[in-house]
């Protein structure tokens, strides 16, 4: 198998060590420093640093930060409900805007406010 995989079938290949970095680099349990996995992934701070001006290495490294971020939707979101029941305000402000009511909500208040005032 060669070093070199499609990220998919538009995006030029990715190295096996580029993968590497940008999977290191998403892994929000990893927080070593950035210097200390481009040691692990063997490559020159140089070369590490003009492959993330890369935009197929950005793309990458985008998707990989989903599926991390993926995984923990559900933890999220039982946390956001935990505090609003204990009567947090900004968590049930952010429970509205993220379900579309309270921008919803303001527009409609807005609109029945011009509509009295003519």
């Amino acid at each position: 198998m060669s070093d070199k995989t499609k990220h998919n079938e538009t995006d030029l290949p990715l190295s096996a060590k580029q993968m590497k970095f940008a999977q290191l680099l998403a892994n929000p349990d990893d927080r070593r420093s950035r210097r200390a996995k481009i040691r692990e992934v063997g490559v020159s701070p140089s070369t590490a640093y003009r492959w993330l001006k890369d935009d197929s290495f950005l793309e990458y490294l985008n998707d990989q930060i989903e599926r991390y971020t993926e995984g923990h939707l559900a933890t999220a979101w039982n946390s956001l409900i935990r505090q609003m029941k204990r009567g947090d305000t900004k968590a049930i402000k952010l429970f509205f805007e993220l379900k579309g009511k309270y921008k919803q909500e303001i527009e409609v208040t807005e609109k029945r406010k011009l509509e009295d005032f003519f």
